[in-house]
């Protein structure tokens, strides 16, 4: 078996392990729970995506200080898109588009990893601190192919904003949105 046949067996049985997700979902916090963390498991145990941008701190920072992260967050997304864009769940084609989404990984420091990018779960509900399509804006970033990606803005040189905002669901920052606005 090709790799790519490989990736395309573990997305088939992913879809399949998440078919029922629509007729539980209400059924209670663990549920959501379980699906979730099934769809974190699958994007996690397929490839890993390496984007190439790496983060102004770990692009000056020792290997071992350094992480690949996942920037669109798999349990995260799964629970925007179960409230936000449900009928996703059964689209072959698009789900799988969101789960190579899913599987790219950008580099920033663990310190970065484990500060404000995270979010928990509290009391049955998502907690975020920062929207995903703004959250890694202050990082700076540098590409092998582009350098550190800057532009000049009030006759200063600045950082350009994260550059894979276009990653970003809408549908993922309207939930976002929910979950600042309401605290929940």
């Amino acid at each position: 078996m090709t790799e790519i046949d490989v990736e395309l067996y573990k997305y088939t049985k992913l879809f399949e392990r998440i078919q029922n997700a629509k007729k539980e979902w209400n059924d209670g916090e663990h549920v959501r729970t379980y699906f979730s963390g099934t769809f974190y498991n699958g994007v996690y145990g397929m490839q890993h995506l390496f984007s190439g941008y790496v983060s102004k701190d770990a692009f000056n920072s020792p290997k071992n200080k350094t992480t690949r992260d996942h920037f669109l967050s798999a349990r995260l997304v799964f629970r925007a898109m179960m409230a936000e864009y449900p009928e996703l769940l059964h689209d072959f084609d698009g789900l799988h588009q969101l789960v190579k989404d899913c599987q790219t990984t950008i580099k920033i420091t663990r310190v970065q990893n484990n500060g404000s990018i995270k979010f928990r779960v509290i009391d049955e509900a998502p907690r975020i601190n920062a929207l995903t399509i703004d959250k890694y804006d202050s990082f700076g970033w540098y590409h092998p192919n582009h350098g550190f990606l800057t532009e000049y803005a009030d006759g200063k040189m600045i950082s350009k904003p994260f550059p894979l905002k276009h990653m970003v669901p809408d549908w993922l920052t309207q939930f976002e949105k929910k979950l600042l606005k309401s605290g929940k």
